[in-house]
């Protein structure tokens, strides 16, 4: 799976603590609100 640079230092920072199914569940979230954005403002583009 790519993910975005700024993303995957996110989650090489916080690997210690976290396992697999945790960042799973965080890459999720985090893309389910950037779709939230885009339906709630048609210009906002990532």
């Amino acid at each position: 799976m790519n993910k975005p640079p700024l993303l995957d230092s996110l989650l090489s920072y916080g690997k210690r603590n976290m396992d697999e199914r945790v960042q799973e569940r965080i890459c999720k979230k985090i893309g389910e609100l950037l779709r939230m954005l885009e339906r709630e403002n048609r210009n906002f583009r990532f």
